[in-house]
């Protein structure tokens, strides 16, 4: 989603309403991964899990902490 075409941008909550409805998935089924801090406590605020991204290792684990599926992803075909 291009912030300059809908007029929105993060940290707005508005900006991730407008993305959860866009995927047609409720805001609270959704990991938002953000490596700016500013952006995970409007997404926490509306029921999202969060992952402050700041290294890759500590993310896949949370990925998998909260996903169970992060193996699956690093695995090439």
């Amino acid at each position: 989603m291009i912030s300059s075409l809908v007029g929105l941008r993060k940290p707005e909550p508005a900006m991730y309403r407008l993305a959860a409805d866009e995927l047609a998935v409720p805001l609270e089924r959704i990991v938002f991964v953000d490596d700016i801090a500013a952006n995970l406590q409007p997404a926490h605020e509306l029921g999202m899990a969060v992952i402050h991204h700041v290294d890759p290792a500590r993310t896949v684990r949370e990925l998998d902490r909260l996903l169970g599926f992060s193996n699956r992803l690093l695995r090439r075909p």
